[in-house]
């Protein structure tokens, strides 16, 4: 199953809105900065923060695979 990882991102920055820091991480996580010290460095925040809202970005992979049919063996 082929997936087109802009709809995806579309709907994760959909899910995300009003949610500033999750955002950014995703943005960031599309341009390949996926270590969480490397995003708190280019966000300017504590990694405590990066951390929180990974945790909170985490909640959004379950109803967005649903969404797509996608299962967790997809990669996604």
């Amino acid at each position: 199953q082929r997936i087109d990882a802009t709809r995806v991102l579309d709907r994760f920055l959909d899910r995300a809105e009003g949610d500033d820091l999750v955002t950014s991480l995703l943005m960031l996580m599309a341009d390949g900065v996926d270590k969480p010290s490397d995003q708190a460095a280019r966000l300017g925040v504590p990694v405590t923060d990066v951390y929180n809202a990974r945790r909170r970005l985490n909640g959004h992979i379950g109803p967005i695979r649903a969404e797509f049919g996608l299962e967790a063996s997809d990669g996604f």
